[in-house]
């Protein structure tokens, strides 16, 4: 009997296009309730342990409750907060916070934000709470008076590098539409000048370009003939 229910079975799905018999199949078989929504941490190690640390390092300025992070600001009972979207409808809500920086000097905090595919980042003033959406951490002057940021991200970013400075109670973006995309920060050499390593074209190999400011407060970009690996390049993105 079993013998011949398979024979029909198999007759039944050979009349069925190929698609339509393998759902078929699957419902003989016994049909499954629909997936549930992709879920999970798409930050690499060293980001869960750096927010992790700063949680710690400055507990009465920001905690974590559960999927939201909450940064409170110089104001009494006045707050940020940042609620995870981990559920993947698509691609788009895929949204994922964690702290990056905690600046008391500077009284700013930086919060880094993972994509389905691809990172941002929002620079927060922590006296105003005032923010700037940035596509990458961006990097503090010695001083505090600019931060640099430079997106290395080819395939997601817009690959923009900008200065920016505090503006009254917010940040203001005083220098970008560089010639060169898609850097990655090396390092500030005093307020007034920084350095970046950037693609060169048809070679894996990678620039450094110098960005300083001029003494009436215009940015300009130069070369200086030096260039490093693609190794050192990722060395240079991962480092943080």
């Amino acid at each position: 009997m079993a013998e011949t229910e398979d024979m029909m079975t198999s007759s039944f799905l050979r009349l069925l296009p190929p698609l339509v018999g393998a759902v078929v199949a699957i419902c003989l078989l016994g049909c499954q309730a629909d997936p549930p929504p992709v879920t999970g941490n798409f930050f690499d190690d060293v980001i869960v342990a750096r927010e992790a640390k700063l949680l710690a390092t400055f507990p009465q300025n920001a905690k974590r409750q559960g999927e939201r992070l909450v940064i409170h600001l110089a104001t009494a009972g006045e707050m940020k907060q940042y609620q995870d979207m981990t559920a993947c409808n698509g691609q788009e809500d895929c949204l994922l916070y964690r702290l990056f920086a905690y600046d008391r000097k500077n009284q700013t905090a930086t919060v880094f934000a993972q994509f389905y595919e691809g990172h941002g980042a929002a620079l927060i003033d922590l006296v105003s709470g005032a923010t700037i959406d940035l596509d990458d951490p961006p990097h503090v002057s010695p001083s505090g008076q600019y931060w640099a940021v430079a997106d290395s991200d080819d395939g997601y970013g817009s690959g923009h590098v900008l200065i920016i400075a505090r503006k009254a109670a917010g940040f203001a973006i005083v220098a970008q539409d560089f010639a060169h995309a898609y850097c990655a920060f090396d390092r500030w050499d005093g307020d007034d000048a920084l350095s970046l390593y950037c693609p060169l074209a048809n070679v894996d190999q990678y620039e450094e370009i110098i960005i300083r400011r001029s003494n009436i407060g215009a940015w300009s970009e130069s070369s200086t003939g030096k260039t490093i690996s693609n190794d050192q390049f990722n060395k240079l993105v991962w480092r943080e």
